[in-house]
């Protein structure tokens, strides 16, 4: 099978976690899914007290994968 490099870009690489709303604790990013076209739903719960927390993030709709041949 050949292989397939794709550089990677180091600002795709970090998540930033937002602190928790209930104890300003540290949050654990935790899982996403795709919600209307263009936004992320991530998941965050809390180290500290188990808050769990969802956020909206606007994407570029699989703009990130580009391929070329």
């Amino acid at each position: 099978m050949p292989r397939i490099d794709i550089p990677l870009d180091a600002s795709l690489n970090s998540i930033v976690r937002p602190p928790c709303a209930k104890c300003d604790g540290q949050m654990m990013f935790t899982g996403i899914v795709s919600g209307p076209e263009g936004v992320d739903i991530r998941t965050f719960e809390c180290v500290s007290c188990d808050h769990l927390e969802k956020v909206a993030i606007k994407t570029d709709a699989m703009g990130w994968i580009t391929f070329s041949g």
